[in-house]
């Protein structure tokens, strides 16, 4: 027989007990996760976890308890928080300790979708990702490229001088 651990016994010395007249059953045994801040239901019902620190994505079969790795550490996210989907399959994850949003795509490929801002040549830049068409790319500040495609640009979006961020801070 599977010994159980207890959810709170792993965190707190005292487990809440039920109030009289009620029982508390235990459906899914505890799970060990990095800090976890978005749970998301995706269209096949499972569960998927982002897990800041540990820099990956899991999912949670809430039927089975089998959890699989969606996003693996050192698949391409720095810190995911948050999660969206799109209704074509793709996974939209908000990365805020890195500035950035990132888009996992159905088969896993992770991109960079726009970053927050990055120091370039005295300026705070902006970037979003873009596909451009012709010859767009010799008309903007191409401040990045994806690995998975070269010809998807990051492109500076707004600039602002950092002296002039800096006198708004009063520093």
């Amino acid at each position: 027989m599977q010994e159980r651990t207890s959810r709170w016994g792993l965190y707190e010395s005292a487990e809440p007990a039920p109030a009289q007249g009620w029982h508390l059953d235990t459906i899914v045994p505890a799970a060990r996760h990095y800090p976890t801040n978005g749970i998301r239901v995706a269209s096949d019902g499972t569960l998927w976890i982002t897990q800041v620190l540990g820099r990956h994505i899991t999912s949670l079969d809430p039927v089975s308890n089998e959890q699989r790795v969606v996003v693996p550490l050192g698949g391409g996210l720095l810190g995911p928080d948050d999660l969206a989907f799109d209704p074509y399959g793709n996974t939209f994850v908000t990365e805020p300790h890195d500035d950035r949003v990132s888009r996992v795509s159905r088969d896993g490929v992770v991109e960079v979708w726009a970053d927050g801002y990055q120091e370039l040549h005295g300026l705070y830049s902006f970037g979003v990702l873009v596909d451009p068409e012709g010859e767009v790319s010799s008309e903007v500040l191409v401040t990045n490229r994806t690995p998975s495609n070269p010809d998807r640009l990051i492109i500076a979006l707004a600039q602002f001088p950092i002296s002039a961020v800096a006198e708004i801070r009063g520093g």
